[in-house]
């Protein structure tokens, strides 16, 4: 495929619209220490669950990547990369099925903005509707130029950059792992719930 630029593009697939798993991953993770993080979540078996409202990133990168969950076989994955990012309208949820308990989750909401930076993400699936602003499609995933640090894939593996994203509609996402340089948030409220590995 020839790489161009394509201003104003639209999708509602897949492979676009792994950014917001990086975002809001992150923000769990800075919520349970407090403040201004940088942090990276080992991979586990159920991956984490998040909705949100609305993303407006600059710097994405993504492609296709395999991982490695504790004690399970290998699985496919979108990689992808963010400079910087805002989201509103967080829901994050991290389930699991204890014994004896049975099937229970955090959730993690905050009614104000989330900003952060430099993130990495390896998501399993996602649903929502991308604008992107001078993309590259089919770009070599070893030499992108933008993104976050470490967001690039093996030579001659096809993927996507794009100067500006912006997600909206309904944003679903299941996330294995994330990296994030730093992320502020504040007024957050977690919650734990019971029967449901999926709270959002």
């Amino acid at each position: 495929m020839q790489s161009g630029a394509v201003p104003g593009t639209r999708w509602g697939v897949f492979t676009v619209v792994l950014v917001p798993c990086a975002i809001v991953v992150a923000v769990l993770a800075a919520a349970l220490l407090n403040g201004v993080l940088a942090a990276s979540l080992a991979l586990s078996r159920l991956p984490v669950q998040l909705k949100v409202d609305k993303l407006d990133g600059t710097d994405l990168t993504l492609y296709a990547t395999e991982v490695s969950p504790v004690d399970d076989e290998d699985r496919p994955a979108g990689r992808a990369g963010i400079g910087k990012a805002t989201i509103s309208g967080l829901c994050l949820g991290l389930g699991a099925d204890v014994p004896a308990l049975g099937k229970t989750a955090l959730k993690v909401t905050t009614p104000a903005d989330v900003d952060a930076s430099n993130l990495l993400l390896d998501a399993k699936s996602l649903t929502g509707d991308l604008t992107a602003e001078d993309a590259l499609v089919g770009q070599d995933a070893s030499r992108f130029t933008i993104g976050a640090a470490g967001a690039k894939g093996p030579t001659g593996t096809p993927g996507l950059q794009a100067a500006k994203v912006l997600l909206d509609g309904d944003v679903g996402v299941q996330a294995f792992s994330l990296q994030a340089g730093s992320l502020k948030l504040s007024q957050l409220k977690v919650e734990a719930v019971s029967g449901t590995t999926e709270p959002c």
